[in-house]
């Protein structure tokens, strides 16, 4: 498992975000964010600071860096931006069919 890396400031903006989970997801989620209590509290750091939402901005900005580095490493701030992103998905995707029927 790669470690990701600890660190438990809250973000500066707080924005409810509401999703529906089944009860094998939350389970897992339950667990991870139990582990990593385990490891925080191991290192003497405030395992109280890790919970679901900590573990999900964590693991979202280490998902978000490795998908936008191909475009930039940015979010996309306008329109134009993503219809670019996608039309370069779009062409890589054509590419890799066509060399995949060959």
């Amino acid at each position: 498992m790669t470690a990701l890396p600890m660190s438990y400031v809250p973000p500066p903006e707080n924005k409810m975000v509401r999703f529906l989970a089944d009860p094998e997801f939350v389970a897992r989620l339950e667990g991870v964010v139990r582990l990593w209590k385990a490891h925080a509290k191991a290192r003497k750091e405030n395992e109280k600071a890790v919970d679901a939402s900590y573990f999900i901005r964590t693991t979202l900005n280490k998902v978000f860096d490795a998908e936008f580095a191909e475009y930039g490493g940015l979010l996309p701030k306008n329109e134009e931006a993503w219809q670019a992103i996608e039309a370069s998905i779009a062409a890589g995707v054509s590419k890799n069919s066509k060399n995949t029927k060959k």
